[in-house]
């Protein structure tokens, strides 16, 4: 009998789905904007707008779970659920949706998914790489070998093996409300924001580089966003993203050019999707000072994320 397995991302600024197969065959794929952390840096507070968005989804997910026959569910929360002081009202109402509470990942773990999650969908060698996921309330940045991923039940020891990296507390949600509060991005806003991205992401990858990377490789909907708009693509196909080259010269022009925008201008951009409009420009501040913090010129931007890696995992969990 054919076993369907469900993955669940609840992060800051979206929630997400990916059901696969037994055989690791991708089934379904979604992604929503539900800004779940919003205001979360500030108050440590689950707003109740913010906890009936994201239900609202869950509730559309679950149904298509039904729908595909899905018999387990991996569903994880992340930085927003982690820093929040009500966390127990969003993990009760996703118990009495699903039957089961969501893991809140720790920075570290959710690293360790990303990067397993992202390597799932490549070919294996022995280079070293990076892999950046930035996400909404924290940006996870781990360097490995792309063999070294998701293969048994022990991925966390394997990992640790020869793996560095960890969670750093800035993403795209977190830095537009911290710095970005001007409507076209003020001069002095952008300065003062770049300056603290690139602050924390030097410290991170003095670490990092001793395991001498080659390649860097960015994950979830922010870098997907850039490459799009950068691309001139206007509707999301995997054949022309996933393992696909950006140019740091690229993320750089794109910064600026999108801080120059209003926020009406961004939201009618035909290759930006609305909701992440007002987070965008904080999103590339980042993805340019992660990038350029390693000395490398370009970057790899990746379809698999943390979601593979979750349904992976839940797909070679003990039952």
């Amino acid at each position: 009998m054919t076993e369907v397995i469900g993955a669940i991302d609840c992060g800051t600024n979206s929630t997400r789905l990916l059901i696969i197969d037994d055989d690791r065959n991708q089934l379904v794929r979604e992604s929503c904007v539900t800004r779940l952390g919003e205001l979360v840096d500030t108050t440590k507070i689950l707003g109740d707008l913010a906890l009936d968005r994201t239900l609202e989804v869950l509730k559309s997910y679950k149904a298509t779970g039904d729908k595909f026959g899905v018999t387990r569910w991996g569903i994880v929360a992340t930085s927003a659920v982690r820093d929040s002081k009500n966390s127990y009202e969003f993990t009760d109402k996703v118990k009495s949706l699903f039957g089961q509470n969501p893991k809140i990942l720790s920075g570290y773990k959710e690293a360790i998914l990303t990067f397993v999650g992202a390597m799932s969908g490549l070919d294996t060698t022995d280079e070293q790489v990076v892999v950046i996921d930035i996400g909404g309330g924290s940006t996870e940045i781990v360097c490995g070998q792309q063999k070294n991923y998701l293969k048994s039940e022990d991925y966390e020891n394997n990992f640790l093996e020869t793996s560095m990296g960890g969670s750093v507390d800035i993403g795209c949600v977190r830095l537009t409300e911290r710095y970005l509060k001007s409507d076209p991005v003020s001069a002095t806003e952008l300065e003062a924001a770049l300056n603290y991205a690139e602050s924390l992401f030097a410290t991170v990858s003095l670490r990092i580089q001793r395991l001498n990377p080659s390649r860097i490789y960015a994950v979830a909907g922010t870098a997907i966003s850039l490459f799009m708009i950068s691309h001139n693509i206007t509707k999301y196909s995997r054949k022309l993203i996933h393992n696909q080259t950006l140019k740091l010269s690229e993320i750089e022009t794109l910064l600026y050019n999108l801080a120059k925008m209003s926020l009406s201008e961004r939201q009618n951009l035909p290759t930006l999707e609305i909701q992440r409009a007002e987070v965008i420009v904080a999103g590339a501040i980042i993805f340019y000072s992660a990038v350029k913090s390693f000395g490398l010129e370009f970057c790899n931007v990746l379809e698999s994320d943390i979601l593979d890696g979750l349904a992976i995992q839940t797909l070679i969990s003990p039952t």
